[in-house]
């Protein structure tokens, strides 16, 4: 994985731990690829822009979900009768 590098340092940060960026994203890009597996992958998604970020989100999430071929189950109509008891019971308890 190549993650976008972005350069925002502190005032303070600028001269003191500048010079140690380009270790800092190595690290990081490191620690995620050593720890991203295909069944559980990291996503590095930008955060300062909120709707973006949630767009992203909800993006993965959707293509995850649409991967595990969930259906609705199939229920047989003595089920489906037993649903229609069990509601109108719980509908006269009170």
């Amino acid at each position: 994985m190549k993650l976008q590098q972005v350069r925002i340092l502190s005032p303070m940060m600028e001269n003191s731990e500048s010079k140690f960026w380009k270790d800092y994203m190595k690290a990081y890009q490191d620690a995620i690829n050593a720890t991203s597996r295909p069944w559980t992958p990291w996503y590095a998604i930008p955060a300062d822009d909120k709707p973006f970020m949630r767009f992203c989100v909800a993006e993965i999430i959707v293509a995850n979900l649409k991967k595990l071929g969930l259906k609705y189950p199939i229920v047989e109509e003595k089920e489906k009768a037993r649903f229609s008891e069990m509601r109108n019971l719980l509908a006269t308890e009170g």
